[in-house]
């Protein structure tokens, strides 16, 4: 079946004129009187309005899709997204962004805010900044060997599912750390799902 299409297509094709270079050149050709749709320029002030009017057009896509793009960035990196509370005496605000990296540590009381002191969090993992202000916390003896110690963190997130997440991850991380310190300390943790 194949090979008769294949014959039969090459019939046709020998059947075809074949033209010389020469006799294609020297066929005379029929010029446009008037322009169509198609082959139409324009002329004149809508010819020069054209370009500026794209010109326009593509700046305007170009400013709005930079708008988008920086809104986008400063709504992962700028715009507060999660609030975590630690109180253990001395308590801390600690503000997230969207990709959970500290946008600012706060000392609420005056115990707090000796420890910060001289201290920048900014850009840390959260994990690792409640980390060292447990170290802290520890090191200044607000947690005693041999007493009962407890820890309340809170997570506030617009989202309740990621409150909850990250406050069963960071309580985690408080849980292994006075445990490698020994202290004998209870996590009690809480989320909520409004940042205010």
């Amino acid at each position: 079946m194949v090979k008769q299409i294949q014959e039969r297509l090459n019939r046709a094709v020998d059947n075809l004129p074949h033209p010389d270079a020469k006799q294609l050149w020297d066929t005379p050709v029929r010029k446009m009187e008037e322009h169509d749709y198609i082959t139409r320029q324009e002329t004149g002030a809508a010819a020069r309005r054209r370009p500026r009017a794209r010109g326009w057009a593509i700046s305007f896509a170009c400013a709005v899709m930079l708008c988008v793009a920086g809104l986008g960035w400063y709504t992962q990196n700028v715009m507060v997204a999660a609030i975590v509370d630690l109180d253990v005496n001395p308590s801390f605000e600690i503000s997230l962004n969207r990709r959970q990296r500290v946008l600012e540590v706060q000392g609420i009381n005056q115990e707090a805010l000796e420890i910060l002191e001289g201290r920048d969090y900014k850009g840390w993992a959260v994990e690792d900044a409640v980390e060292t202000l447990m170290l802290s916390v520890d090191d200044r003896q607000y947690l005693v060997y041999g007493q009962e110690n407890a820890v309340l963190l809170s997570v506030r997130d617009n989202e309740r599912q990621r409150a909850d997440e990250l406050s069963r991850r960071l309580s985690h991380r408080v849980q292994q750390t006075v445990d490698r310190e020994g202290t004998p300390t209870t996590v009690l943790r809480q989320s909520y799902d409004r940042v205010e």
